[in-house]
């Protein structure tokens, strides 16, 4: 099977990355899943040259996504000194990570709606 080394964000996934960003998706972690979507898992240094994201972007998106069971990190020891590398690999199915994004994104309106109606309580009460 022939891999992937090059990936242009089309139309498409500029569409996905907007709405990401707009569902309040940091723009580093937005681009790592738009990646893992693609590639399905890849290293590091690969998706710092294809996503234009630097190494700690990568980094702190990658964390975020494994604290919320979204990738695994599989190391790679070196065949010399040195240290390890990292492949990251999405390990829920895009269905399933749609299903997390919408969840994530209903609790955010139910929160925020809380908070309005406290808001408004408050008023009614000064008037």
């Amino acid at each position: 099977m022939e891999t992937k080394t090059t990936f242009v964000m089309g139309d498409k996934e500029e569409k996905i990355l907007k709405i990401l960003i707009s569902v309040g998706y940091p723009r580093c972690k937005a681009k790592l899943i738009i990646y893992l979507l693609e590639f399905k898992r890849g290293f590091s240094s690969h998706i710092e040259h294809v996503m234009d994201m630097r190494q700690p972007e990568v980094s702190l998106a990658s964390k975020q996504l494994e604290e919320e069971f979204i990738i695994k990190y599989i190391s790679h020891p070196p065949k010399t000194k040195g240290r390890p590398k990292k492949e990251l690999e999405l390990i829920i199915s895009p269905d399933a990570l749609l299903k997390k994004i919408e969840k994530q994104v209903k609790d955010k309106l139910g929160k925020e709606k809380e908070q309005l109606k406290k808001l408004k309580k408050l008023i009614d009460d000064r008037i």
